[in-house]
């Protein structure tokens, strides 16, 4: 495993496609920390930061922060809140509050999140009251009392019951809300991101792209509404300009690590093979979540680098070995490779999954068949004419002869 300080001067050098090479090293650092703890990475955080011999910037402090509370130090993870909170008030309320809550220290706990209310930029009511942090002081007198007060006006609540219903995937109840808010409170910004969002896990990406435009023109210097719009243009395969897009939201903000994902998955999409090369080889180091390695093993697999899109595969399925689909990616890939026995193995634990699926039949066929298991493969290319799958046909007609169709 590389060590931090060698990331760091990757990170410096720009050996990802130059892409954070002018950046400073503080920001890098925070880059890191940031991609490290939302991969769930807490003591690399740590071992990181210990290695500054420098005062923490409150950015650093507030990773710091959040690393110790995931590693289940909430002394130190209080500490670090605390302290950030004296160089910038209240930027850690509701953090530091949490921790109080988990220290049984109820009446701190409520006067922190009390302080986060008053806030312009705070949670959603559920978001807070749903957290299992506060579930120790729920019948507390000072949580009863506190959510007594209406801090919240009926535009805000109107936005937190369509984000309510988009985070439960009722995308449709969520549309009805969030086009209801917008009609009284058009100034309301947040609600167009929203509403772009839900178009795009509806599958209608041209209307998100409308909205997020919309978005975009009432917040030009928001990072997050560039970074929706590239997401929404490259599922419409404009690639270009979701190059440009995603290159605004990192001008705004680079240290978010999965605006460098998005930049990613555009430059392989553009054909610029060697930069995404560059730029995932990057990702998989410090952010090593399932949805990198399966953009991974697309491009390890574009540039012919197949043993390293198996290997992409592999951290895939070690992470989440209940996912059919990653069986199938890998056994098409063993089926490139003509390593013809994985591939009949991962197509089978594949159909375990899904039973009627006529491709997988048909991909297992040719495996089988491959290997001169006839009376196998003349079995899979009936199953897989009979769940409709019709390239299986001309196999039929071809090698499955004496063999009767289903």
């Amino acid at each position: 495993m590389k060590n931090a300080k060698y990331l760091f001067i990757v990170l410096l050098f720009g050996l990802t496609n130059k892409m954070l090479a002018q950046e400073s090293a503080n920001n890098n650092t925070l880059l890191i920390t940031k991609a490290y703890n939302q991969s769930k990475q807490a003591h690399k955080v740590l071992d990181l930061l210990d290695q500054a011999n420098q005062e923490l910037s409150p950015d650093l402090l507030y990773e710091k922060g959040k690393a110790y509370y995931q590693t289940g130090n909430i002394k130190e993870a209080a500490n670090c809140f605390y302290q950030l909170n004296e160089k910038e008030p209240n930027k850690a309320a509701l953090e530091l509050a949490r921790c109080y809550a988990l220290l049984n220290k109820p009446d701190f706990a409520c006067n922190q999140i009390e302080v986060h209310l008053k806030q312009k930029e705070r949670l959603m009511q559920h978001q807070i009251k749903s957290d299992t942090a506060f579930r120790r002081i729920e019948t507390n007198e000072c949580w009863i009392a506190l959510w007594k007060t209406d801090w919240y006006n009926k535009y805000e609540l109107m936005y937190e019951d369509a984000l309510y219903e988009f985070n439960n995937q009722r995308y449709e109840e969520a549309l009805n809300i969030i086009n209801e808010l917008i009609q009284i409170r058009k100034t309301q910004y947040q609600a167009y991101g929203l509403k772009a969002q839900i178009y795009q896990s509806l599958g209608e990406y041209q209307l998100g792209l409308n909205t997020i435009e919309q978005a975009v023109n009432i917040r030009p210097k928001n990072a997050e509404f560039h970074a929706i719009k590239a997401q929404l243009e490259l599922h419409l395969h404009k690639a270009a300009k979701a190059l440009k897009s995603i290159d605004k939201a990192l001008q705004l903000d680079n240290t978010q690590i999965d605006y460098y994902f998005i930049k990613t998955k555009a430059l392989a999409e553009k054909d610029k093979t060697k930069q995404a090369f560059e730029s995932i080889n990057f990702l998989t180091e410090i952010y090593p979540e399932t949805k990198v390695f399966v953009l991974a093993s697309a491009i390890y697999s574009k540039a012919n680098e197949y043993q390293m899109a198996i290997k992409a595969m592999n951290k895939c399925i070690a992470m989440e070995k209940y996912n059919h689909e990653f069986y199938k990616k890998r056994g098409d890939l063993y089926l490139t490779t003509k390593l013809y026995d994985f591939a009949i193995k991962d197509y089978t634990m594949c159909l375990d999954f899904t039973p009627y699926n006529g491709e997988l039949f048909y991909k297992r066929g040719i495996a089988r068949l491959a290997l001169n298991q006839n009376n196998e493969a003349c079995s899979d290319f009936n199953k897989a004419y009979y769940y409709q799958y019709m390239e299986a046909y001309e196999y039929l007609l071809v090698h499955c002869k004496n063999n009767n169709q289903n």
